[in-house]
């Protein structure tokens, strides 16, 4: 039998609390918000209890860059939901207020709401753009609801948001290129960038995560560090021999400290150098990498929605065996297409569906509208 979305998301053996599913979209009209529809229909008529939230702002009547109308957002009954106060629709007489929450926006307060009714509902959701307010909403609907569905968007605004979930799917489209070759070459390098290689050992993660969430928590100013390690102790310990700052909150800055720095580590030497990086990974910082023609260097960064380089770079930098790795790994459950490009020219479905699929394999592929689709 066919599958669908909801058996790639269900996380029926996890421990307890809430799971955390993102949709990301390569671009608006990728199809993300009917992806969105699709699965969150596809939960409640199986029973779980839902809560659904935007990264920004979805659901709107008309979108505010193409001028296009948009699907709206769609709310099972009995299904919580958060959005600000003052979006277009009468948010007080149709729904119950769950919790008021303290999160301000320019389109009002935002709350927890819930759908009361016999009857789906349809709503525009905005205000939620923080990581630490999504952290808030989970709480004030923690022992209410089993999965909190998120619509997101694959930018640097979001870009934690897929390592903070549990699992990820992404949207792609028609929108991205004039043909299938250029929407597959551009999904490509989406989903190596969210595939990139977790670092290996436990130790290791911590003491990057570690140096991360310090200067987080004193609000200090590097952005980069440099390390050079000595190599494993005799209980397995990784011993460093140096630790440099990289003080800069901006890629340019970093990748200018890091041309100035790397002569007080031993390029020379055989030991293991790596670059950890609290932000993105852009192609200023994938230059100077390559203008000094490293070897036996890694590159740490918290997930792979952090790296922002072009093909190019990314491919040079595998080839001269510049390593990068990340902390949280990005668990991609699933890809959707959507093959009509209401700005352009529609792409056939099967053929878009079946190239990903040969490059990716081990990940689902699927059009939510395709007659395929629904026909099980």
């Amino acid at each position: 039998m066919p599958r669908k979305l909801i058996d790639e998301i269900l996380l029926k053996n996890k421990a307890g609390g809430i799971k955390v599913i993102s949709l990301i979209g390569l671009a608006k009209n990728a199809g993300k918000t009917t992806a969105f529809n699709q699965l969150v229909s596809e939960l409640a008529h199986e029973g779980y209890q839902l809560g659904l939230i935007s990264f920004g702002r979805d659901g709107e009547e008309v979108d505010a860059v193409t001028n296009k109308e948009k699907p709206k957002i769609s709310i099972p009954s009995e299904t919580f939901f958060v959005t600000a106060e003052n979006v277009k629709a009468e948010l007080e007489s149709e729904f119950q207020v769950y919790k008021t929450t303290d999160i301000s926006t320019t389109l009002g307060r935002v709350n927890i709401y819930k759908n009361t009714s016999y009857f789906n509902k349809e709503v525009e959701l905005a205000g939620v753009n923080r990581i630490s307010n999504l952290e808030k909403i989970k709480n004030f609907l923690a022992n209410k609801i089993e999965y909190l569905i998120v619509d997101g968007a694959l930018d640097r605004k979001s870009s934690s948001l897929p390592g903070l979930s549990d699992k990820t799917i992404l949207a792609t489209g028609a929108v991205l290129a004039p043909d299938i070759e250029g929407v597959i070459a551009k999904t490509s390098l989406a989903v190596k960038k969210l595939l990139l290689p977790q670092v290996q050992s436990e130790k290791e993660r911590d003491i990057y995560q570690n140096l991360i969430n310090d200067n987080l928590n004193n609000k200090k100013i590097p952005g980069g560090w440099l390390i050079e390690f000595k190599g494993l102790s005799r209980d397995n310990n990784f011993e460093i021999k140096k630790v440099i700052e990289l003080k800069s909150d901006s890629s340019l800055g970093i990748s200018r400290e890091l041309d100035r720095k790397l002569n007080k580590i031993s390029l020379d030497q055989p030991t293991s150098k790596t670059l950890i990086l609290s932000g993105a990974l852009t192609d200023s910082l994938g230059r100077k990498l390559l203008d000094n023609k490293l070897k036996n260097f890694k590159i740490i960064i918290q997930d792979g929605t952090r790296v922002f380089l072009q093909n190019r770079y990314l491919t040079t930098l595998k080839r001269n065996q510049v390593n990068i790795e990340v902390i949280k790994e990005i668990n991609l459950a699933a890809i959707t297409v959507n093959p009509h490009n209401p700005e352009g020219r529609d792409l056939d479905s099967d053929k878009l569906r079946k190239e990903l699929k040969d490059l990716f394999p081990e990940i689902p592929v699927y059009d939510v509208k395709a007659a395929d689709y629904h026909s099980n």
